[in-house]
């Protein structure tokens, strides 16, 4: 089949001043980000803290104990002094507690990182 240049239509638009509409940005911010000051602190805990994560001995970090107790030997319960598994925080007054309010321990003794600040 063949198509002469005069059977394909062409398009051409004109700009009408006035005619653009700039599109909307809308920002969604999951529910678990936080600012870094709150008015929602876990219960039982003052406010004015800050929301962040601290490490936490969990089930990635048991799992590497095991399996670096049946390869290597029971050096890998070292494991436990560097966790790798982390949970939700907040601090307030040099504590750092958990989402359900359970004091986790003071400043110095638990790796606590605060949420970035959203601008």
């Amino acid at each position: 089949v063949h198509v002469s240049p005069e059977a394909v239509p062409v398009v051409q638009a004109t700009l009408v001043p006035g005619s653009y509409v700039q599109p909307q940005m809308k920002t969604h911010i999951p529910s678990g980000a936080t600012k870094t000051k709150t008015s929602h602190p876990p219960p039982g805990v003052a406010e004015g803290g800050v929301w962040g994560t601290s490490a936490d001995v969990g089930p990635c970090t048991i799992t590497i104990m095991f399996i670096g107790c049946l390869l290597v030997s029971v050096f890998a319960l070292f494991a436990c002094c560097c966790p790798c598994d982390t949970k939700r925080a907040y601090r307030v007054n040099g504590k750092i507690y958990d989402e359900s309010g359970t004091c986790l321990g003071h400043d110095g003794n638990v790796r606590f990182t605060p949420d970035r600040r959203r601008s």
